[in-house]
């Protein structure tokens, strides 16, 4: 590559990283400034006064806690679920002869072109049946059967 179109590359890696970070810093200093700084027109890229207390004023007004720990306890048992059945399913899609086998794998995988939005409201339907709507559950147990990962690890 000549070294004119290696400084082009690299000027517009620059371009892009800029453009990639830029609502991360957008978003870190708006949340230190003032709440009169945070609206004025036009805008300033670095706060005059950094209020920290704004995090501590976000912690109290919200339970941010209780919102991680559910994100971790839905995170882990939807992974070790996906783990479970996706192994279980593709070590039998590799190794296991049996009839109808790639009939069955060709639906599995038919069923991953469909759109997420068709499976909606039948997902709510199915899960309110069952009583589950507000719960860990519902959040759970349709995520432990990803088409993707049997075909992950049928491979």
């Amino acid at each position: 590559m000549s070294r004119r179109r290696a400084l082009l590359v690299y000027i517009l890696l620059g371009i892009g990283m800029i453009i990639s970070i830029l609502p991360f810093y957008w978003m870190i200093t708006t949340a230190l400034k003032t709440p009169q700084e945070a609206v004025q027109f036009p805008p300033t890229w670095i706060p005059h006064h950094f209020q920290w207390s704004n995090f501590a004023e976000a912690m109290r007004v919200a339970p941010f806690g209780r919102y991680f720990l559910n994100t971790i306890i839905i995170a882990v048992f939807s992974l070790i679920g996906v783990l479970i059945t996706g192994i279980l399913a593709g070590f039998s899609f590799a190794f296991y002869e049996f009839k109808g086998r790639e009939i069955l794998f060709l639906s599995f995988l038919a069923v991953m072109m469909v759109p997420m939005p068709v499976y909606i409201v039948p997902g709510y339907l199915i899960l309110a049946s069952f009583g589950w709507l507000d719960t860990y559950l519902a959040l759970i147990i349709p995520w432990t059967v990803n088409v993707f990962s049997i075909f992950l690890l049928r491979q």
